[in-house]
């Protein structure tokens, strides 16, 4: 059996044969407010189009086998999704994985309480078709993130050069796990839901990373948010080392301009708002490692000496023309995606 989503609403449907969008349902449950008590789901079930309804079994050792169909049971202090029952054993759903009981077992732990449903021709997601357009270029984003990290990736180890130089060879992967979190926080801001983010932003208390995203002082001007520009950030970097090796002490300096916006992170994280975003503070400590890197590698030093030393050609100035414009082009683009 072909078992999708992680809650009793999405396995319930799967059994039922009705059409839905994962990221839509798994989103609708989450925010439903009783989507623990049987109430709320049966109350999700009817938006859904489904006739359902409660009741008690008074003989449940007698009666289980009798029940005949699909049916959700609240088992213990949770709800499952029965499938199939036999004379000796009962297969159910439990939070998206697949589970078989002897039937005694199951009968210990069933409070005898059950719901069954109904399905006919209006059972379907709400704005099913919409919601399927809006999952299917969620996927697209997240397959043309994972194609161009290993596009890059692959392109970085064709040249020569980044097999003998540990430094650069260094930034490239810090650069791709920026770029990579930077689109976690992406998918965050426009509310489309990735398991890795959630498993992320859970390692704090709150278990959600919206309250920082969503603050004024997420977005610069009060329209570009700092995910946008982090991941345009991290982006120009991997493409700068690529195609215009030349530009490393430019991404040496720009590096040093971030480090400020660090501090003041970290302050407005846990002395403003008393609350931390960990997919941020990933971004914040990888600004960090790439200072370190350039430091260990004298990238920095090659940086205070071209710009600020006594000799500047028209060459240097050109370089960090061409690193500014690309900087800027990349975060535009990102921007108007």
């Amino acid at each position: 059996m072909k078992i999708r989503g992680k809650n009793i609403l999405e396995s319930y449907l799967t059994l039922l044969g009705v059409r839905f969008t994962e990221s839509f349902t798994e989103q609708y449950f989450n925010e439903h407010p009783y989507k623990f008590s049987l109430y709320g789901i049966s109350k999700m079930l009817f938006d859904y189009g489904v006739d359902n309804g409660a009741t008690q079994i008074p003989d449940k050792e007698q009666n289980l086998s009798e029940i005949g169909t699909s049916f959700i049971a609240q088992f213990g202090g949770d709800f499952v999704a029965v499938y199939k029952v036999e004379s000796e054993k009962v297969s159910f759903i439990w939070k998206g994985v697949n589970h078989v009981l002897p039937a005694a077992k199951f009968i210990e732990s069933w409070t005898g309480i059950v719901m069954l449903a109904e399905t006919s021709e209006k059972s379907i997601e709400p704005d099913f078709k919409e919601q399927k357009k809006i999952e299917m270029l969620s996927h697209l984003k997240k397959v043309a993130l994972i194609s161009s990290l290993c596009l890059i990736t692959f392109l970085a180890y064709i040249y020569k050069i980044y097999y003998t130089n540990l430094g650069v060879s260094l930034l490239l992967v810090v650069n791709i796990v920026g770029m990579y979190i930077g689109g976690l926080l992406l998918l965050k801001q426009m509310r489309i839901q990735s398991h890795y983010a959630v498993k992320i932003c859970s390692l704090f208390k709150q278990k959600d990373c919206n309250n920082i995203l969503e603050s004024k002082a997420a977005k610069l001007f009060g329209t570009i948010s700092l995910s946008e520009i982090g991941f345009g950030y991290f982006l120009t970097n991997l493409l700068l080392l690529l195609l215009f090796p030349a530009s490393l002490p430019a991404i040496a300096l720009l590096n040093i301009l971030t480090l400020p916006f660090t501090l003041w992170s970290v302050w407005y994280q846990g002395a403003k708002v008393k609350q931390w975003c960990a997919l941020c503070l990933i971004v914040l400590t990888l600004l960090w490692v790439i200072f370190f890197i350039n430091l260990l590698f004298g990238y920095t030093d090659i940086a205070r000496l071209i710009f600020f030393g006594a000799e500047k050609t028209e060459v240097i100035y050109f370089q960090l023309f061409i690193a500014a414009c690309c900087y800027l082009a990349s975060i535009l683009g990102v921007i108007s995606r």
